[in-house]
């Protein structure tokens, strides 16, 4: 349960760090400007997929609840 919790804070961490850097840099990796519409579709697909990896971590959590018990 410890891990699972450890995982959890890394992963939001994670996820929040990656948002500003989207957020707040100028230029993409193919050296376009970056204007509202690219960063709110760039923060979508990595929220998607936070979403995603969530939905896994929550049926881990109630594996190890259940495990436990």
């Amino acid at each position: 349960m410890k891990l699972w919790k450890i995982v959890s804070v890394c992963e939001l961490l994670i996820f929040i760090i990656g948002i500003l850097f989207l957020w707040f840099r100028e230029v993409d990796g193919s050296g376009a400007v970056n204007t509202s519409d690219n960063k709110f579709a760039s923060i979508t697909v990595v929220a998607i997929t936070f979403a995603i990896l969530a939905i896994i971590q929550f049926i881990w959590f109630k594996v190890i609840k259940k495990r436990d018990n």
